[in-house]
C-alpha cells in the first residue's frame, strides 16, 4: 500500500506573494482513533485562526494553471501561468518562458505517444498546462490553435464545441476539424448522438502507427459536459449522466483515448481530467460534486479495467497510474451522516450560518483552498512516491506537486511505458467522503488496492528550495484498504 498526502497550495499570483508560510516542517505525526493518522502542531505553530485563515485566504491558493505547470513541468510559476516560467519572459517566443511539459519530454525521449480529456473546454487550464505553453490561460483560442497544429498531441478530448460555447476555439479551427483539415480524425458533439458512442466508433477507425490522431470535440453552455443527475433517494443510490447523452463520460473519454494510445508499442502519457468536481464546488452546489467525484471514480475503474485486459502488452508491470487533485477548493465539511442516497437536507453555504446539530454540510468559501489533497498511486513506481514523501516537509508524509512531475519522469526510466495521470479538479478527501457516503462504500476517486498521499500544490519556489507556503491536513480520513 502506498499512500502520502500531496501539498496544493497556489503557486502565487502575478501581482501578489504569500507572506504566511506553514510550518509544515514542525508539524509531529502520531496515531489516535483506530491507527487514524493525525498531525499534531508545535507549540510555535500558527494559530487555530492563522491556519484558517490561510486554508481559504485567496492570496494564497493556487488557480489551475499555475498548478498544472507545477504538475506538468516541475515548475512553480505565476497564477494564470500555462507551461510558462514566472515573469513571463517573452521577448521572442517559446524560448524565452515555455516550458517543456511531461507529455512533451516523454515523447521526445522515449518515443510515447501522448493524451489529454477533459471534461470541461480541452483549452481549459489543466488539459493546456500539459500540452501547450502561454503566459494567460484565459488566451483560449491562441491555446487551441497551439495545441491543434504545433504540439498536436495524438489524443485530445474535451469540451468547448463552439455551436454550444464559442470561447474556446476560434471559428477557423473548429472549421477546419470539422473538414478534415487537420491532423486529426474529429468526432464532435451531435444533438440526439450518444457521445460515448460516437467516439468510441470514431476511435476504433484510428490507426496510431499509421500516423492518425483523435479529436474529440464536445461540451455545452458553458464548454463543459452535462453535470451528472443526482436524486435524493434515501436508501437507493441515483447518480445517473445528466441532461441527456450528446456528451460522453470521463469513462468514455478514457476507454477511447486508451484505445489509440494503447497501440503504440514505446508507449504513452495521458492525463485525464475531471473538470466538473472544481465548477461545482466553486457554485457550493454539493449535488453536481458527487456527481463530478462519481464520474472521476468511474473512469478510474475503467482505466484499470483497461489495463487488467489479458493478451496485450499493457500490464501493471509496466504501468504507473496515478489520481490526485491539482488544488482544493469550498473548504467544506461533513457535519452529520445522511446515509446511502440520502442527500443533505441542511447545506450551510458560504456565509450563511452554521447550527450545531442542525446543519449537515457546510462550505467556507466558493475560492481555491490551501487544503491538503490526496494522491493515490497504483502500478510500476509507485514506491517511487515513497523516496519523496516528507522530504520536502520534514515529519511529513507530504508529496509537493512539483515531486509528482520528477517521480514520473524517474518512473519512464525505470521500465515504466504507460503513465495515466487522473486529475480531479478541485476535490480533496471530504469530497471523496462525500460520495462515497452518498453510495455507502469505501473511498472513490482512486485506484483500487493502493494507498493515499497527501499533496502540496504549493506556492511559486522560495530561496530554501521549498514551496513559499504549506497546508496543514487536518485528518487522514480514508483507509488503507477499500476494496470496493
Amino acid at each position: 500500500m502506498f499512500r502520502h498526502p500531496q501539498k496544493t497550495l497556489r503557486t502565487v499570483g502575478k501581482k501578489r506573494r504569500g507572506t504566511f508560510r506553514a510550518r509544515v516542517e514542525r508539524l509531529e505525526t502520531r496515531q489516535l482513533l483506530s491507527g487514524a493518522p493525525w498531525l499534531r502542531l508545535a507549540a510555535d505553530a500558527p494559530t487555530l485562526e492563522e491556519r484558517y485563515d490561510y486554508f481559504i485566504g485567496t492570496p494564497y491558493a493556487t488557480d489551475s494553471a499555475s498548478a498544472a505547470t507545477a504538475l506538468a513541468t516541475g515548475y512553480k510559476t505565476d497564477e494564470g501561468n500555462v507551461a510558462w516560467l514566472p515573469g513571463d519572459p517573452n521577448t521572442g517566443g517559446r524560448g524565452d518562458g515555455g516550458l517543456t511539459t511531461i507529455a512533451e519530454k516523454l515523447r521526445a525521449e522515449r518515443g510515447f505517444s501522448i493524451g489529454v480529456a477533459s471534461t470541461v473546454p480541452f483549452s481549459h487550464a489543466t488539459p493546456a498546462g500539459f500540452v501547450s505553453h502561454n503566459t494567460s490561460r484565459n488566451n483560449y483560442t491562441q491555446i487551441a490553435h497551439e495545441i491543434i497544429y504545433t504540439v498536436q498531441p495524438e489524443v485530445v478530448i474535451g469540451g468547448g464545441n463552439r455551436n454550444w460555447d464559442t470561447k474556446y476555439i476560434s471559428a477557423a479551427d473548429q472549421a477546419a476539424l470539422e473538414a478534415g483539415a487537420t491532423a486529426y480524425t474529429y468526432v464532435g458533439r451531435q444533438t440526439g448522438v450518444d457521445g460515448g458512442d460516437a467516439l468510441a466508433a470514431v476511435a476504433a477507425t484510428v490507426d496510431l502507427i499509421a500516423g492518425e490522431k483523435l479529436f474529440g470535440l464536445f461540451g455545452g453552455a458553458g464548454g463543459n459536459f452535462e453535470y451528472y443527475q443526482v436524486l435524493d433517494t434515501p436508501g437507493t443510490v441515483s447518480i445517473t449522466q445528466g441532461g441527456n447523452a450528446d456528451n460522453p463520460t470521463l469513462a468514455d473519454t478514457v476507454t477511447a483515448s486508451l484505445s489509440v494510445l494503447g497501440q503504440d508499442p514505446d508507449g504513452f502519457f495521458v492525463m485525464f481530467e475531471q473538470g466538473d468536481i472544481d465548477w461545482s464546488n466553486h457554485a457550493n452546489n454539493y449535488a453536481n460534486m458527487i456527481g463530478g467525484v462519481y464520474d472521476l471514480d468511474q473512469a478510474v475503474r475503467a482505466a484499470e479495467a483497461f489495463v487488467n485486459r489479458p493478451g496485450d502488452r499493457i500490464t501493471w508491470n509496466n504501468t504507473l497510474m496515478i489520481v490526485t487533485a491539482d488544488h482544493s477548493n469550498s473548504y467544506m465539511r461533513l457535519l452529520q451522516w445522511t446515509g446511502k442516497g440520502d442527500l443533505p437536507d441542511n447545506i450551510a453555504k458560504t456565509g450563511q450560518t452554521v447550527v450545531p446539530g442542525v446543519t449537515q454540510v457546510s462550505y467556507s468559501s466558493t475560492n481555491h483552498t490551501n487544503e491538503l489533497v490526496n494522491l493515490y498511486a497504483r502500478g510500476k513506481g509507485a514506491n517511487l512516491f515513497e523516496n519523496v514523501a516528507g522530504s520536502w516537509y520534514p515529519g511529513t508524509q507530504i508529496v509537493d506537486n512539483t515531486q509528482v512531475y520528477h517521480v514520473m519522469c524517474k518512473a519512464a526510466t525505470k521500465g515504466v511505458d504507460h503513465i495515466i495521470l487522473f486529475i480531479g479538479d478541485g476535490m480533496n478527501i471530504e469530497h471523496e467522503m462525500a460520495c462515497s457516503r452518498e453510495r455507502s462504500r469505501g473511498p472513490v476517486g482512486r485506484p483500487q488496492d493502493t494507498g493515499t498521499v497527501y499533496q502540496n500544490a504549493g506556492c511559486r519556489q522560495g530561496p530554501d528550495g521549498n514551496s513559499e507556503g504549506g497546508g496543514v491536513p487536518q485528518r487522514w480520513a480514508c483507509t488503507e484498504s477499500s476494496k470496493n
